[in-house]
């Protein structure tokens, strides 16, 4: 835990480093005098850049996590917490800005490939966790497949950031969610679901 503790703030100064910079143009030596700290100090954290990188990312989802447990805890119904999932998934979705996605895959394509994973399964884990809890509530339908819905519901919301589907400048990315996001949860409604969501949107 110490160890953890020491590291979370050496972890964060990087992301905005690679934030301002993104990720090819920031070297090791950079990395060390941002934290002001030597490069061999900066070793014994990271082995490596590759390592360095893939630290950022898995701490960088693991802060949205961190809300998604809290969300799990507060006594809402289902519905009013898949309003809530939504709104996180989104900003997950879109939170790495596409220089950084670019560089990952042109120079740790691994690392991005582990990050797509990791990224996912967390998503799905959240969103089929609601839908078992939302057809215990009766509010989704009985005949729902938590599986394959919670699949289909995140292909839809990476569509969001994809330019073949939805050219950039002629669709707004909060439309284009919310349309995705009311496919997605109207489908799985049951008809007790669907006056829950009606009141939702009124409010």
């Amino acid at each position: 835990r110490g160890m953890k503790e020491k590291i979370e703030p050496v972890i964060r100064k990087v992301r905005d480093l690679f934030v301002k910079k993104g990720i090819k143009n920031v070297t090791m030596d950079d990395v060390a005098s941002h934290l002001g700290i030597s490069k061999k100090t900066l070793y014994t954290f990271f082995s490596d850049k590759d390592k360095l990188v893939e630290e950022v990312l898995f701490f960088h989802i693991s802060e949205f996590n961190k809300i998604f447990m809290e969300l799990a805890k507060q006594k809402m119904n289902a519905i009013e917490k898949l309003y809530k999932v939504s709104e996180l998934v989104g900003q997950l979705i879109g939170s790495v800005p596409q220089v950084i996605l670019n560089d990952l895959q042109k120079y740790h394509p691994e690392v991005l490939t582990r990050f797509v994973e990791f990224k996912r399964s967390h998503i799905l884990y959240q969103v089929k966790r609601n839908i078992e809890e939302g057809i215990k509530e009766g509010l989704y339908r009985k005949n729902v497949d938590p599986e394959i819905a919670s699949r289909s519901y995140l292909a839809l919301s990476e569509t969001l950031f994809d330019k073949t589907f939805f050219p950039k400048g002629k669709y707004k990315t909060g439309d284009v969610f919310n349309e995705l996001f009311t496919y997605h949860i109207r489908g799985i409604a049951s008809e007790k679901g669907l006056k829950h969501i009606d009141n939702y949107n009124k409010k």
